[in-house]
């Protein structure tokens, strides 16, 4: 045979530089699979390929036997009855088929729409051994996945490149869909972290805020995993349920901002006071929100895929710090902002702050017990909160309860 047979190899194809560096880190770790190696197909892997021919003529296959014989292939199988080679194909199909179109019972069309994986693609390739010069038999042939045609008589000079170059176009197939699902991988990986860095950030942030207002316990955490909750029960898309359960924690971040002489008063605060507490919401915006001014750095968090999802979740934290204030009526703070317009994750968050404050002790109040607090959630419903996030509260009201004593603040 001819070396052009190995004119299909590229050894320098491979993963990109970087993502070769994050393969091998976590293949140490023992979490991704092996790369999927060089893309070469020489001879000797051609040979080694496992040829199936099915024709109901002893002839026809007997020439074809020899032709293969004669260029070394070594594993070829032999079928004059296509039933017997049709339930070989689906329990274990060969590398190539050469399949004659027009055979008595079981014709070459109908062997073809026997062999179609659920995924609408044959389980082998197949090349058409056919006498017949119909242009709708061509035509049908390819629509049902058919890779290639021979014209009978078969000739060895033109059988062996045919077979080579749809054997080499397979294995680049194959090469690429493993490329793919290693670069997946190194994705899934790369989104990981991600989620792990935006976890750690914000939970830098809310402990900060927990710093000035250490009387709040766990709040934080609980308001997170309430509003998950409700956002789950509301129907809301998964990547907005995850979002908000991790922007939630960073709801009164605007407070590291308000006076210590006003965050503590153990007291009634004054009107004066209370203007300057609700601004809580829009320094918890601004201290949250991706700003233009920050420059080269903002631009290094929000480039690429990446860099979008952290500005997107920094966003979803940003309308929770401004709006979870606002009322379904309109009568909130600080924009007055009335039903839809409420962004929907400060709807969700409003639930689920206002439960956890009312059902936990301060120093101006004891905890109010949970099934008044339901009972007061529900009468506001239609008025300060969304009535959908209302029913999706009480839908999720075991798990909140379960999370109100996982998370119960120890002096408490």
């Amino acid at each position: 045979m001819d070396s052009s047979i190995s004119a299909l190899t590229c050894a320098s194809v491979g993963l990109p530089p970087s993502m070769q560096r994050e393969s091998e880190a976590a293949t140490k770790q023992g979490v991704a699979p092996h790369p999927p190696g060089e893309l070469q197909f020489d001879d000797h892997d051609l040979r080694q390929k496992r040829i199936m021919a099915i024709d109901d003529e002893p002839i026809n296959l007997a020439l074809a036997e020899a032709y293969l014989r004669s260029e070394g292939f070594e594993q070829i199988e032999f079928y004059s009855n296509p039933q017997t080679a049709l339930e070989v194909v689906r329990t274990d199909p060969p590398d190539l088929i050469l399949l004659d179109l027009m055979m008595p019972e079981l014709d070459g069309l109908q062997f073809l729409r026997k062999i179609t994986a659920p995924s609408e693609q044959l389980l082998a390739p197949v090349i058409l051994l056919t006498a017949s010069s119909d242009v709708s038999h061509r035509r049908d042939a390819l629509e049902l996945g058919a890779t290639d045609f021979l014209q009978k008589p078969i000739l060895a000079e033109e059988l062996i490149p045919r077979i080579r170059n749809v054997l080499s176009a397979e294995h680049l197939k194959r090469w690429l869909r493993d490329q793919n699902q290693q670069l997946e991988h190194l994705v899934q990986l790369r989104t990981h972290e991600l989620e792990r860095t935006q976890g750690l950030i914000i939970a830098c942030l809310a402990r900060a805020a927990e710093f000035r207002d250490e009387l709040t316990g766990n709040h934080n955490l609980r308001v997170a995993r309430y509003a998950g909750l409700i956002a789950r029960n509301a129907g809301l898309p998964s990547e907005m349920v995850r979002m908000i359960q991790a922007a939630a924690p960073l709801h009164d971040i605007g407070k590291v901002a308000v006076p210590d002489s006003i965050l503590h008063k153990p007291g009634k605060l004054t009107d004066e006071e209370r203007q300057l507490m609700q601004r809580h919401t829009e320094w918890g915006r601004s201290i949250v929100e991706p700003e233009k001014q920050w420059g080269f750095v903002i631009a290094d968090l929000t480039t690429g895929e990446t860099g979008q999802a952290n500005a997107d979740l920094l966003r979803v934290a940003s309308r929770i710090a401004q709006s979870h204030h606002e009322r379904w009526d309109g009568a909130g703070y600080p924009e007055g902002m009335a039903g839809a317009d409420i962004p929907v994750e400060a709807r969700v968050v409003a639930v689920a702050d206002v439960f956890d404050a009312l059902s936990s002790k301060r120093p101006y109040k004891d905890p109010i017990p949970p099934h008044d607090c339901v009972a007061m959630i529900r009468e506001q419903r239609g008025k300060q909160f969304d009535p959908e996030m209302v029913d999706a509260f009480v839908e999720a009201l075991p798990e909140v309860l379960w999370i109100a004593e996982l998370l119960r603040d120890s002096a408490e």
